[in-house]
């Protein structure tokens, strides 16, 4: 299930004429709530599957981007393709690859091991559609994590195995306000204080720009020069 309200979770509700089953949806739910929205507005025959961008170059001589895309398709050889476009949205957001935490003695566990992204219903028992993880009843499960993730995944784990051990880093706790506002919290707070001093210190601004064209670097991402965005009629 999602760890947020269906009504605020799932887009378009009044254009789709939808009623979400639950208050929190299912990912089998929101998966065929998404396809439905691909069928009506015509998204499949607009959409690349299966494939990544490996490049993209801003042409100064034709003011357009060109990107160069690898489909990947499963059990296939890739296929490379280049298209052009006047404007490149990056939306991809930051989950979409698992990843597995580095712990000692991991490579020699002799236990059944994934990740939740990747879940193993032939393991646990149950499908996507009804997640009754049957299979766990005799089991000693270890959860890595107290995220989000684990909001909608644990207490169908406490219900269905033996026992269940939760393993995070450390104990979340509120840390102290600062003073002032409190110095442009990067979450404001319409009720109280927000309790948390995770905030931008002066010098963050420059350093995750820093990060940031670092990031376009390694992944091969050209940006047009500021002389160039400054001329854009944007």
């Amino acid at each position: 299930m999602c760890d947020t309200e269906s009504y605020i979770y799932l887009p378009l509700l009044e254009e789709m004429g939808y009623m979400p089953t639950r208050k929190y949806a299912s990912g089998s739910e929101i998966r065929k709530y998404a396809e439905s929205i691909a069928t009506k507005y015509g998204l499949h025959s607009r959409a690349q599957f299966q494939s990544v961008v490996r490049t993209a170059h801003w042409q100064q001589a034709t003011k357009e981007w060109k990107i160069v895309i690898v489909e990947k398709a499963k059990g296939e050889s890739e296929v490379e393709m280049a298209l052009c476009a006047d404007y490149v949205v990056f939306a991809s957001g930051v989950l979409s690859n698992a990843k597995l935490p580095q712990v000692d003695g991991f490579d020699v566990f002799e236990g059944h091991s994934f990740h939740t992204a990747r879940w193993d219903y032939t393991y646990t028992g149950g499908s996507p559609e009804q997640p009754d993880l049957a299979k766990l009843n005799d089991k000693r499960v270890a959860y890595i994590g107290t995220g989000a993730t684990a909001i909608q995944s644990v207490p169908k784990l406490a219900k269905w195995s033996k026992e269940l051990y939760i393993v995070s880093h450390s104990c979340g706790k509120p840390q102290k306000c600062y003073a002032e506002l409190p110095k442009f919290q990067r979450t404001p707070s319409a009720v109280d204080r927000a309790t948390t001093a995770t905030l931008i210190p002066p010098d963050g601004r420059a350093r995750w720009r820093q990060a940031k064209v670092g990031r376009e670097r390694e992944a091969g991402i050209s940006m047009p020069s500021r002389a160039t965005r400054l001329r854009s009629p944007l």
